[in-house]
């Protein structure tokens, strides 16, 4: 009973504190203090690892040409069928990352499974008004042991593809064709693992590895949730598993 009241208290804090975020995000832009790619999003400490991404490139005449992650415009069907074919060819497993440019935690999402950490800074729009959030965060041998760990995991074991849930023609639609319904999904980013013939095997959300180890605040300074590597990777290994079909 502990666990589960721990459990909603966790889902009713995310829940109060970035749903606006998520949902009312009309176009996110991630970057350090200053403008770099989304891999530099958290610093220049990190990326052991290189992990591997799909899509690989992103259109310029799509929006306003300033997307990081996700391709806002193409078809996203073609971003899963080559995720899961580099996965075939590299024994590895699919691992979709549903959201988009507008989802800051996205972007904490791809930075901490990249292997990267220290403090950075978040730039968004939020209702076409300019954010800055930032990340404070220790850079003891510890976090940067995690990162590694973590990095080196998504590295061994997956394919990434960010896969766009608001704005692109068809996201749902992809999401769907795995056996998942993306009907069900309530918080971002949400996390799914594929089989090698692309069908759904396992997911999970953003919230289950969030804790308040590390703290994320804005200027006025109202503190967030962060991810917990150690979660994060607790979660990647059952998916993993689920996916082998252990």
């Amino acid at each position: 009973m502990a666990g589960t009241a721990k459990k909603e208290k966790l889902i009713d804090l995310t829940r109060g504190l970035t749903m606006a975020m998520w949902l009312a995000c009309a176009a996110a832009i991630v970057s350090a203090t200053e403008p770099a790619a989304a891999s530099d999003a958290m610093g220049k400490s990190g990326g052991f690892f290189p992990v591997e991404s799909f899509p690989k490139t992103l259109p310029k005449d799509c929006r306003d040409g300033k997307a990081k992650l996700y391709d806002e415009c193409g078809s996203q069907f073609d971003v899963v069928k080559a995720a899961v074919a580099q996965a075939k060819t590299m024994n590895k497993t699919p691992l979709i990352v549903y959201g988009g440019e507008w989802c800051v935690w996205c972007f904490v999402f791809d930075a901490a499974i990249r292997g990267e950490y220290q403090p950075s800074y978040y730039v968004y729009a939020l209702n076409t008004v300019s954010k800055q959030w930032e990340v404070q965060e220790k850079t003891d041998e510890q976090v940067a042991e995690q990162a590694k760990r973590l990095n080196q995991y998504v590295f061994e074991n997956f394919v990434v593809a960010h896969i766009e849930s608001h704005v692109s023609p068809d996201g749902a639609a992809a999401i769907d064709a795995t056996g998942f319904n993306s009907a069900a999904i309530e918080f971002y980013p949400a996390i799914l693992s594929l089989t090698t013939d692309g069908d759904y095997a396992d997911h999970f959300f953003a919230y289950v590895a969030m804790a308040a180890k590390t703290e994320r605040k804005d200027k006025q300074g109202q503190k967030l949730l962060e991810f917990d590597r150690l979660l994060l990777l607790e979660q990647l290994q059952r998916l993993k598993q689920s996916a082998m079909g252990k």
